[in-house]
């Protein structure tokens, strides 16, 4: 086997003196053939880098033919994988600006330009870019995997705009990849910065609902991640993410358990500055804006004094709203945090409220409706708002 391995080694460094219409099969074919010898072959990928085959790898991906170029970041991302010494050597060898580069190959006019291939040669095959970007994206994810200077060298080289319009892709493969890649990016916090900066949430939000499991999975982990940075969650919750985790259906078990951290994360970050942000968004935000934060918050933590857009929100028309607002009041309830909302500070009595026969269970008069057991009954808000039963029903008191 070393001696086959050597074999191929030396015939990547054959391009020289080899006349050119060999060149092009003879390197696909000795690429292909590592990667397919050293898939989950520990012995053969270190061998591969005792006989120095990595160089000539890492100098392919700048190669005049894409196929070549795939090949050689297929055969890295295969000898990368769990091999920390095979990392550190492509990183030496300089490889991530040239991988950072292949990313942004959507036109192959581009990705000419951008590799800086000495030969001008056949754009037409635009699928072998696609491909090419596909290597590149899980290669670049493999590298993220190790130490945190690998991921702020592979942001600063420019991956992570790429690898976010990659989010958008027609191709399933390519979103599965861009966001394996981005969800290892973001554990670093500097590009979890990055990342949102770049108007990475809203697509991997939306990704959320996709039906492949893959992608779900890598979108549910880049937002874990991305959840940590505090500037991040006010732009979660105001994209909607909070309603997304929430009430999103999510078949496989570890992105169950991932979401359900992240909204954890999330709970656990609403004090001190991000809770004034959400609390600012919901005094100045536009209707939408302030609905999905009120919504997020009453099940998130004690919205201050904010009870009064859940009740308007129980005349809305939408029904999904509706019920939104009676959840959120539900689980302001469960929790006993209404008190505070309710009865802020202060212990003088509360002020009541008295109004007329003729407003009592009126259709006509009334502003906010019950359904009790199937019987509508109609009342009044201000009326809910000084009423010590209704008080009592949310402090606990009442059964």
């Amino acid at each position: 086997m070393t001696v086959i391995v050597t074999w191929i080694v030396t015939g990547m460094k054959w391009r020289k003196i080899v006349r050119l219409s060999l060149v092009y099969s003879l390197l696909r074919k000795a690429a292909d053939t590592i990667t397919n010898l050293a898939h989950e072959n520990t012995s053969i990928k270190t061998l591969v880098r005792v006989e120095g085959g990595i160089p000539p790898l890492v100098e392919l991906l700048e190669f005049n033919d894409t196929k070549v170029q795939r090949a050689a970041a297929g055969a890295l991302r295969t000898l990368a994988f769990q091999n920390a010494e095979n990392k550190n050597q492509i990183v030496q060898c300089n490889a991530l600006p040239t991988l950072v580069l292949m990313l942004g190959s959507e036109d192959p006019t581009i990705h000419y330009e951008a590799i800086l291939l000495p030969l001008i040669y056949d754009f037409n095959d635009s699928s072998c870019c696609l491909e090419s970007q596909r290597e590149a994206a899980l290669l670049i994810g493999q590298f993220a995997t190790t130490d945190s200077d690998c991921k702020i060298h592979i942001s600063q080289r420019g991956a992570i705009n790429p690898l976010i319009d990659m989010l958008e892709s027609s191709d399933l493969q390519l979103r599965e990849m861009s966001t394996f890649a981005l969800g290892r990016l973001a554990q670093d916090s500097h590009n979890q910065a990055g990342i949102a900066y770049s108007g990475g949430i809203e697509p991997l939000l939306k990704l959320l609902g996709t039906k492949n499991a893959s992608v779900q999975h890598n979108a549910s982990f880049a937002l874990y991640a991305l959840a940590d940075n505090e500037d991040n969650v006010p732009v979660i919750i105001k994209a909607g993410g909070f309603q997304k985790l929430h009430e999103g259906h999510f078949n496989a078990q570890p992105t169950q358990e991932c979401v359900t951290k992240t909204l954890k994360r999330l709970a656990e970050k609403m004090q001190g500055r991000v809770l004034k942000h959400m609390l600012y968004l919901m005094r100045t935000g536009e209707k939408g804006v302030q609905i999905r934060v009120v919504l997020a918050l009453a099940h998130l933590c004690s919205p201050d004094d904010r009870l009064e857009l859940l009740l308007e929100l129980l005349q809305s028309t939408n029904q999904k709203q509706k019920g939104e607002a009676s959840a959120a009041l539900h689980a302001m309830a469960a929790k006993g945090m209404c008190a505070s909302i309710l009865d802020p500070a202060s212990t003088s009595p509360t002020p009541q409220v008295y109004l007329g026969e003729e407003y009592v269970n009126n259709p006509k008069l009334s502003d906010v409706t019950f359904i009790v057991e199937g019987k509508i009954f109609y009342a009044h808000r201000s009326c809910l708002l000084s009423s010590d039963i209704f008080r009592a029903m949310f402090d606990g008191g009442y059964r």
